[in-house]
């Protein structure tokens, strides 16, 4: 299957589908000598572990990497790194309905088209979103490599979600995931995600008076300035 190894110096190999036994990456092209363990790797795949919250699937799973090779003694040694994850919260009855009936806005009809319907189909298969579990495993050793050679940090952060953004008054992370926790069914999210617009609109309207108060001076028109002006005449 095509369109699985990117790089060219560091090159990473994509393997594993959404349920079958795991998902991993293969990296090539890491230096021998380099210090590393699944400690390196193990944070990043905790900030996208899936089962987090209500906006992302709810699948429960631990996502604990494990390093299978390329590293000896807490070093690389300049062999492949090969990372994987297991797939342990998998139940695939509900696909087997929809092995024939493809979903609108997903891959099921582009690859079973371009694979003569040998795809694994399952949780979308390659498809799934599970695959990226391997890109942030790949991402984590070139973060250290960056960091160790040329002083690169790496920072990422979302802005915003949902039309919620940073920088209004308000985090619009824990409003947003706040308004949503115990919310019961399709219908209890959408009226909540309904009201958290409407806090939304209220904020915007607040902010849009202030700001014109402010230019306008609350509404009022300035009074004319009568004080008389001298030109500026330097002494002799």
């Amino acid at each position: 299957m095509p369109g699985n190894i990117f790089g060219e110096r560091f090159v990473v190999v994509s393997f594993g589908e959404s349920h079958g036994k795991g998902v991993g990456a293969v990296v090539d092209g890491v230096p021998a000598g380099l210090e590393l363990s699944e400690n390196d790797i193990q944070p990043d795949l905790d900030l996208r572990r899936p089962g987090q919250s209500i906006v992302t699937t709810q699948r429960k799973e631990g996502d604990v990497v494990e390093i299978m090779s390329g590293v000896f003694n807490g070093r690389t040694t300049g062999a492949p790194v090969m990372m994987m994850i297991p797939n342990l919260d998998v139940d695939s009855r509900s696909y087997e309905a929809m092995r024939d009936t493809p979903r609108p806005s997903h891959a099921d009809l582009t690859h079973r088209t371009k694979y003569g319907g040998f795809n694994d189909y399952r949780g979308s298969g390659r498809a799934s979103a599970r695959v990226t579990a391997g890109f942030v495993m790949a991402g984590a050793i070139a973060k250290k490599l960056l960091k160790l050679t040329l002083g690169v940090e790496i920072i990422a952060y979302t802005l915003e979600l949902g039309g919620l953004r940073r920088g209004v008054g308000i985090v619009f992370e824990d409003t947003f995931l706040f308004a949503l926790v115990g919310a019961q069914g399709p219908g209890e999210i959408a009226l909540r995600m309904l009201l958290l617009a409407g806090l939304r609109l209220l904020l915007a309207l607040a902010v849009l008076g202030t700001r014109r108060a402010l230019v306008t001076g609350g509404g009022k028109k300035p009074a004319p300035d009568t004080r008389q002006t001298q030109p500026c005449i330097p002494k002799k």
